[in-house]
């Protein structure tokens, strides 16, 4: 199984598309943080959001852009494209388990 570790800046909306998401409060020496760590896993979503670009690129530039409109703009449309894909791979994955039940492994 691959696995990657990613890391999402806080109040993105990015936390919507994990699967099995878990909130965990972090002691810290410093007291605790205004808002729990979540876990959880990405769904098989981010390779289908824009074939000419690594999503961690979408996420860069967006973050680049020079004005906060342009950024919440930016952000605004992956999201868009996150939930268009995520939409695309739920349905391939019900046709998928219709078809061929648990005999299919597509990892």
């Amino acid at each position: 199984m691959v696995q990657a570790t990613i890391g999402v800046i806080g109040g993105s909306g990015f936390y919507e598309f994990l699967d099995g998401a878990v909130e965990i409060v972090v002691p810290t020496p410093y007291g605790e943080p205004s808002d729990p760590l979540v876990v959880g896993e990405v769904g098989a979503i981010l390779g289908e959001v824009d074939e000419q670009q690594e999503f961690s690129t979408l996420v860069l530039d967006a973050w680049l852009r020079t004005t906060e409109q342009a950024r919440v703009d930016a952000f605004a449309q992956i999201e868009s494209n996150l939930l268009a894909a995520r939409q695309q791979y739920d349905g391939v994955k019900q046709l998928d388990d219709a078809l061929f039940g648990n005999d299919l492994d597509a990892a």
